[in-house]
């Protein structure tokens, strides 16, 4: 016997997998730090791209590192005439747990905030937010642009859809010098080999 199972929980759950936009057909994502993002679809046969703007994010325990900006640290729902640097989102959990998520126009902005708060409270300087520890939580720019907008890759498309280039790059030695000098070899030869092979054919129809 199958048990009941409430469909607002499932729907619930479905978006926090597979997004709560409804936009198609995505096929490829840039972002940059300074919150700007390219976003490539395709629509019917061709690609499309748009530019489009998001307020990088991260998660934090507290907000001990941001609390010296005083009135330019607002929660994200509040309007005020004076000049904002960061926006704050309090969300539920533990006190231990990531409980906050900041924002800001320029991610390097949120960054340098958090840096420069930080520095005071334990009195030496940082320069990456990877320096202190679990107090931060953070993904790249293109996650932060799709997890911010709810968007995901080739929704409403098919397998078939997709046009997908595959290929295997392997470097000639450990030493990390002679490896990148390798991949550089490898991806010309690639790009090459791509660009002669259909000019081979062509001769040879001639």
């Amino acid at each position: 016997m199958q048990a009941k199972t409430d469909p607002k929980p499932i729907a619930a759950e479905d978006e926090y997998l597979f997004g709560w936009n409804p936009t198609p057909g995505i096929v490829s994502v840039w972002a940059h730090r300074d919150g700007r993002a390219l976003v490539w679809r395709r629509v019917g046969g061709s690609i499309v791209r748009s530019a489009e703007n998001y307020r990088p994010w991260l998660l934090a325990t507290s907000l001990q590192d941001v609390s010296y900006l005083g009135n330019a640290l607002q929660p994200y729902n509040e309007h005020v005439g004076h000049k904002i640097t960061l926006r704050y989102r309090e969300l539920g959990g533990p006190e231990t747990s990531y409980r906050y998520l900041l924002f800001a126009r320029d991610g390097r902005l949120l960054e340098r905030a958090i840096l420069e708060g930080a520095g005071h409270r334990l009195r030496r300087p940082f320069n990456s937010i990877n320096e202190l520890g679990d107090a931060y939580y953070r993904v790249g720019a293109v996650e932060q642009y799709l997890m911010s907008t709810g968007q995901v890759y080739f929704r409403g498309m098919l397998y078939q859809d997709l046009h997908r280039l595959q290929f295997d790059l392997e470097t000639t030695a450990l030493d990390p010098i002679v490896a990148v000098s390798s991949w550089w070899l490898c991806g010309i030869i690639v790009a090459l080999s791509a660009y002669w092979r259909p000019a081979h054919r062509k001769r040879r129809r001639n």
